[in-house]
């Protein structure tokens, strides 16, 4: 997924400040947010690692009521954990008014906010013959085997 941007304007500026909100009590709590990786980072490491993009398809995001509500449903599974009383209450409060707000704007929004996408890419080793067979399997010489490389030794 690339990352939702911090800022953007309506009606998906109500959809980044639901991440942050939610980033901001995963942190509270004492958690650690994951993390999207943009298509450009995934491109660089990929070469970095020896390989070449072949292929990339990019899928907007389109933004639920459902969807939006299950991330400050997240935000409020992580009020407990914070130890300042004041700050969960007020966060708390917060995250009623922002559950109200985004019902509106959805609403006004025709029931979807497109925002941010999904990727796929396809990548191969670079100089790989792209025309050669694939390996065959000793078992089932008719069914290819797929193969993968690990990129995961760039780390983000």
């Amino acid at each position: 997924m690339n990352p939702i941007p911090d800022e953007i304007t309506p009606p998906g500026n109500i959809i980044s400040e639901i991440r942050r909100a939610r980033d901001a009590c995963i942190l509270l709590g004492g958690h650690r947010p994951y993390r999207e990786f943009p298509v450009s980072w995934m491109k660089r490491h990929v070469e970095g690692a020896g390989m070449v993009v072949t292929n990339s398809s990019n899928f907007t995001i389109m933004h639920t009521e459902d969807s939006a509500l299950r991330q400050i449903r997240v935000a409020k599974s992580k009020l407990d954990l914070m130890r300042d009383e004041h700050l969960r209450r007020g966060m708390e409060t917060y995250l009623l008014d922002l559950e109200r707000r985004l019902k509106v704007v959805v609403k006004e929004a025709g029931g979807r906010i497109p925002m941010s996408f999904d990727y796929v890419m396809s990548v191969e080793l670079a100089g790989a013959n792209t025309t050669a067979e694939p390996e065959k399997t000793q078992c089932d010489a008719e069914t290819p085997v797929a193969t993968s490389v690990d990129a995961s030794t760039s780390g983000p």
